[in-house]
């Protein structure tokens, strides 16, 4: 704009340098034809003429720069504005494309979400019905026993006992402790000595046998897996057979041990289930302890074996001596093969008719610190509990002279290093 005035002054200027030579050249020339006073006026009014033609030109230019000026400013308002709208229309653009990219995100943190949800429940959904059912509990993993607190803090009172091979409902946890609920007992145990869910139902399998109950009025077992085999024997409704799992069974069939011998029952008339046990209070611990105490002394008194066998001896025991011994061999070894259960009912009658020991069942297994689950209390226990099917079939085999380990005296876990006899996770010398 400065430069366009500049140059339309100039131009002006130029004009007026003209005008005023040619009139002064064409005054000149009149003089000599009229009077001064003629020529003065017709000077000055040229001069005149001119002035006002130029301050017209001027006012018409200042004008037309006026109007540029005008236009110019338009040009430069409305670009300014073009450049405000597309400015905002910019900014519109990038807070629109942000709030698109954060509901990306959202739609993204959904997904996620949602993927995360649909593993979780598809995870859930790979469950077996067993395992979900097992996700509500636990198992101590420990050797003997875990104890059960009142309140979550090792300085509570322990009120009762998870032993090996017990199991659980979880009540609730904050990691360091669980409540559970176990038999008669609502108490706090140590997270870290525990498995949970899969866990537990694996450690269940591995360290717990398998147990048939009936749930028919009475179900008849039979020699093979047809109805038309032989009856061996029959059981009443809740009877609990010991599952060999072992044998090869067809569908609609369920293996089980009777007097050491495998035979068969229908699956439509019994529940498979772990052989597993519930805690015990410690009264009610202390109550069988002395109840077993004074059991022993008078079945001790009165006990005795002789006769013989493939192993050169038989033992005529009563009916406490059957169950005392199945106990023993449940705590020692009931989660181990029936071989094995067998053979740890056999070392008990070795020693029965060895004379470096008692004479008797209740002897052998209550003589001062030769068998843990008597000292850690877990025998008692047991005796106050269910005892399996299984260790009572292995204790009546052992009882009637049946020997696997060939006279051993004592048997501990294989991990001990112990050289002897191996059977299963035992070893026997």
């Amino acid at each position: 704009m400065k430069h366009k005035k500049v140059v339309i002054g100039g131009i002006a200027a130029a004009c007026l340098a003209v005008v005023l030579t040619v009139t002064a050249a064409f005054g000149s020339q009149n003089s000599t034809k009229q009077d001064d006073t003629d020529a003065d006026s017709s000077t000055i009014g040229g001069v005149a003429s001119v002035l006002n033609s130029y301050e017209l030109s001027m006012a018409e230019d200042s004008e037309s720069i006026l109007s540029v000026a005008q236009q110019d400013g338009t040009v430069v308002m409305a670009s300014y504005e073009e450049a405000s709208d597309a400015d905002a229309a910019a900014e519109t653009d990038a807070a629109e494309a942000e709030e698109a990219s954060d509901s990306e995100a959202e739609v993204i943190e959904e997904a996620d979400s949602s993927e995360t949800e649909t593993d979780e429940e598809a995870a859930e959904e790979e469950l077996t019905e067993e395992e979900q059912e097992w996700q509500q509990y636990l198992m101590a993993d420990v050797k003997v026993y875990l104890n059960i607190r009142e309140e979550a803090s090792e300085d509570s009172d322990v009120i009762g006992k998870l032993y090996k091979g017990d199991r659980a409902l979880i009540k609730d946890t904050d990691g360091e402790w669980t409540k559970i609920a176990s038999g008669s007992v609502v108490g706090y145990v140590k997270t870290e000595y525990c498995v949970t869910g899969t866990d537990a139902l694996e450690y269940a399998k591995a360290n717990c046998g398998t147990i048939a109950t009936v749930t028919g009025k009475t179900l008849r077992v039979r020699s093979g897996q047809s109805t038309d085999s032989s009856v061996v024997t029959t059981v009443s409704e809740g009877s609990v057979l010991t599952v060999n799992t072992d044998a090869d069974t067809d569908d609609g069939w369920v293996a089980v041990i009777v007097n050491s011998a495998t035979c068969y029952v229908s699956a439509d008339y019994v529940e498979l289930s772990y052989d597993t046990g519930k805690a015990v209070s410690i009264e009610e611990e202390e109550a069988a302890a002395a109840e077993s105490s004074s059991g022993s002394s008078s079945t001790g008194s009165s006990s005795s074996s002789s006769g013989s066998s493939s192993s050169g001896r038989s033992s005529a025991a009563s009916t406490d001596d059957v169950t005392l011994l199945a106990a023993l061999i449940q705590c020692e070894a009931g989660g181990q093969s029936y071989a094995c259960q067998l053979a740890v009912g056999a070392v008990v009658m070795n020693r029965v008719s060895s004379s470096r020991y008692p004479s008797t069942i209740s002897g052998v297994i209550y003589q001062s610190g030769q068998f843990g689950p008597v000292s850690n209390g877990s025998l008692a226990k047991r005796l106050s509990g269910t005892i399996s099917s299984t260790a009572y079939s292995a204790a009546q085999e052992a009882m009637s002279g049946s020997d696997n380990t060939g006279g051993c005296l004592y048997f501990n876990n294989a991990s001990c290093g112990h050289s002897g006899t191996q059977i299963g996770a035992m070893v026997f010398w």
